[in-house]
């Protein structure tokens, strides 16, 4: 069933007992969460919708810049993975806007704006730099993934190691899955050094999964075009389907 004919239920954290009993009854129903009118506020209130695993958006239109900010930095420093688009579609905001690419015709359920995006990663500005680095450095991870290229580059000599579990937040797996996210990153130049992020990438320290569950998804058009490349299976539909993308995106950034 499609977002858009789902329940939708407008709702403050935490949840009554009729309403948690009404969410283990009926999966049809999308939570749109009151922040500002929420008991539970900041990692609380993530780690809530994380452990609860509750199928819910966020409506921040009556939060101010500060408690915006102090949410989406917990957000993406947090060890907890909360699949929420609100959340990974303004933190996927903060990166384009960070390479100068324009993201308000492209995502929706955004709630800062221009000026307090750029607010946000001036005051933020480490934390935006790690995020960036890393999805950056997945360009290495995705070479890591073929076994020919294995036997003939050794990345971790090639490329400088980061060990650090606590380098980046977890939350940075959900961008793959934004449709068009990637190629867009990736069409400005790179900002930072490569780095081989060795447990991000070898571990399974993502809700027991792997990065891999997270970044070979349907959505990841450029991954996909690139196995194809690699294993001569690549087909002239794939090639069309990935322009055709590509100029959908192009359109709605220009408006």
């Amino acid at each position: 069933m499609s977002e858009s004919k789902k329940e939708i239920r407008n709702v403050t954290v935490p949840l009554s007992v009729d309403q948690i009993k009404e969410f283990f009854t009926n999966k049809e129903i999308i939570y749109l969460v009151n922040y500002k009118n929420s008991d539970l506020k900041g990692v609380v209130f993530l780690t809530y919708l994380s452990n609860l695993d509750l199928p819910a958006e966020i409506d921040f239109s009556e939060n101010s810049f500060e408690e915006k900010e102090e949410l989406f930095k917990i957000y993406m420093e947090t060890r907890n993975i909360i699949p929420c688009d609100t959340l990974r579609f303004n933190a996927a905001a903060f990166l384009l806007e960070k390479r100068g690419l324009n993201s308000f015709n492209y995502l929706d359920k955004l709630y800062f704006s221009k000026e307090e995006m750029k607010k946000f990663i001036e005051n933020n500005l480490e934390l935006v730099n790690k995020w960036e680095q890393f999805v950056e450095s997945t360009t290495i991870y995705a070479q890591s993934t073929i076994e020919p290229l294995l036997d003939r580059l050794n990345l971790e000599e090639i490329y400088p190691i980061c060990d650090d579990q606590q380098f980046i937040g977890a939350n940075v797996v959900n961008l793959f899955s934004i449709g068009g996210f990637y190629e867009l990153f990736l069409s400005r130049p790179f900002a930072h050094q490569l780095t081989y992020f060795k447990p991000q990438f070898q571990e399974y320290m993502f809700r027991g999964k792997n990065f891999y569950s997270f970044y070979n998804c349907d959505e990841n058009t450029v991954y996909k075009l690139f196995l194809g490349h690699v294993n001569g299976t690549i087909t002239t539909e794939m090639i069309h389907k990935a322009q055709e993308g590509a100029l959908d995106i192009q359109k709605r950034i220009n408006g």
